[in-house]
């Protein structure tokens, strides 16, 4: 609302009459104001419907909208308000303070509040790291939110932020993972840039040291997935010439979690072992797994809680190994201690570590370890699934989420802070279209572009 107060002989203050007054009073007939300007005998407000309302000089002592100017439509399909800049086909926002999804983005090409939202905005994809979370937009850019003490929002400064940041530099990723406190980006060219942590040469640069904003990962091309574990990272190559197809993985090594043969840390992307026909990896702590064009999987690195899925506990596998009974895979994603696989009929299986109740089959969640997958109960016409270190969520067919497992952050979203040995559904949300996980929290992003999030927020 708006009051006005002062000289009034034109009805410049909009509240009925033509008296001056020496006390605020409220304009009538108008609502939504979102800005103001008043000249000497008339007043205009710039509503958030992006319409024009004066009153005054020629118009009279009561608000009305100014019946020839509406709203400018740019060719990248958004809605520009008359405040808002229009250069070249393309909206631009005056201020930051203004960004169209209420985040202070350089990135956003539209703004004004209740007026446009960009199309190239749209979020594809989410990650998120310890405490840290990282967005994919469908233009290529890549934002990040959080803790920033080893660079991990790749926006060059090394400064913790509570509103998402742009990764600096980037503009044409197409796939982005995160761990601890790093992550990796698959660009269009096939090529992937790490930023963040790198103690321990996980980002493939050769060398030890932490990263600001993105670089680019050593002699990888051809790339067709990445995945950054929590002190390592592996991608999938297809080389067209010759047709190799495996997994080259670098950093931490201590339970074999590289599957090359031996656990020395390796600044230098290897090759894993006994694997080939790979399609996608996915890394957490201790342990990697990859699907296969077959559509089975193959794991390595720790397994002292079945995490493997060989259908027995050991130490390790230092080269990677054939899950036991489980085909016609659509994905498959590792935590902690534990990993699940999306099968292509919309059911989830799981297996390892279960003492959160991580592997979601209903049964008792105490000590006991799960070599070989089962069946996550009541799963079913699940499209995507994600993993933090001790939950794993599924995104449904109607675009509702269930998650389970561990929840001692609300990480579940069902509003307690209890374990779940079965999947719950997380409490209102709906029309999602992207899921994404970090180590104690969980984020999704709703069909019209607003993003949610649930749990561990230090």
């Amino acid at each position: 609302t708006v009051a006005c107060w002062g000289y009034n002989n034109s009805g410049q203050l909009g509240e009925g009459s033509k008296l001056s007054k020496s006390t605020p009073s409220a304009v009538k007939g108008l609502v939504g104001a979102v800005a103001i300007e008043a000249g000497y005998y008339s007043t205009c407000a710039l509503k958030n419907d992006g319409f024009v309302s004066c009153w005054g000089m020629g118009v009279g002592s009561l608000a009305k909208d100014v019946p020839n100017l509406k709203p400018v439509a740019c060719s990248d399909g958004d809605v520009c308000s008359t405040s808002d800049l229009c250069k070249a086909g393309k909206c631009v926002a005056k201020t930051l303070k203004d960004c169209d999804d209420g985040n202070p983005l350089t990135l956003d090409s539209c703004a004004h509040p209740g007026g446009c939202t960009s199309k190239n905005k749209e979020v594809v994809a989410m990650t998120g790291g310890f405490s840290h979370h990282c967005a994919l937009f469908k233009d290529g850019s890549v934002a990040c939110a959080g803790k920033n003490h080893k660079g991990q929002l790749g926006n060059g400064t090394g400064k913790d932020s509570t509103k998402p940041v742009g990764v600096k530099g980037m503009t044409d990723a197409k796939a982005i993972t995160s761990s601890m406190h790093h992550n990796c980006a698959l660009k269009s060219d096939g090529t992937v840039a790490c930023w963040g942590y790198n103690v321990h040469g996980q980002q493939g640069t050769l060398d030890t040291i932490d990263t600001l904003s993105p670089k680019p990962m050593a002699f990888q091309k051809d790339v067709v997935s990445v995945t950054a574990g929590f002190a390592h990272s592996c991608v999938v190559k297809h080389d067209p010439v010759s047709k190799y197809d495996g997994v080259t993985c670098m950093g931490w090594n201590s339970h074999g979690q590289l599957g090359i043969g031996h656990k020395l840390n390796t600044k230098e992307p290897s090759i894993v072992k006994d694997l080939s026909g790979a399609q996608t990896v996915s890394a957490f702590e201790y342990h990697t797994c990859s699907l296969k064009k077959d559509s089975t999987v193959a794991c390595w690195g720790m397994n002292g809680y079945g995490q493997l899925g060989m259908g027995k506990l050991n130490k390790e596998q230092l080269q990677a190994t054939k899950v036991f009974g489980l085909k016609d895979v659509a994905s498959v994603v590792t935590a902690n201690l534990h990993s699940c696989a999306l099968k292509k009929n919309g059911t989830v299986a799981c297996w390892g570590a279960h003492y959160s109740g991580q592997c979601g089959d209903g049964s008792p969640m105490d000590s006991s370890k799960k070599a070989s997958p089962v069946t996550v109960k009541g799963a079913t016409d699940v499209k995507a699934i994600v993993s933090g270190r001790f939950h794993t969520c599924g995104l449904k067919t109607d675009g509702t989420v269930i998650c389970w497992g561990g929840n001692t952050s609300g990480q579940l979203g069902n509003g307690k802070q209890s374990h779940s040995n079965v999947p719950v559904t997380v409490s209102g949300l709906k029309n999602i279209k992207v899921l994404g996980t970090g180590g104690m929290h969980t984020c999704a992003s709703r069909a019209d572009g607003k993003m949610f999030c649930w749990g561990d927020n230090k």
